[in-house]
């Protein structure tokens, strides 16, 4: 049984997501690539939640770590 998708449902592009994240788009293409960046693809184009974008930015360090 398919669920009905709330109304309130977004999905974002790439160019969308990288652009909410402040990066370039290439850049968010390889985060996808290396599996950093959680997204689906629809039809041959990624596209991203609110969540998934909330979840690569929780996964991200707080502060700086000194080089070893």
């Amino acid at each position: 049984m398919i669920e009905k998708l709330p109304a309130s449902f977004v999905t974002m592009t790439l160019r969308e997501a990288a652009t909410a994240l402040r990066i370039h788009e290439r850049t968010a293409r390889d985060l996808v690539r290396d599996g950093k960046l959680k997204g689906r693809l629809v039809g041959r184009r990624w596209r991203f939640t609110p969540d998934d974008l909330a979840a690569f930015f929780k996964a991200q360090p707080g502060e700086w770590s000194p080089k070893k």
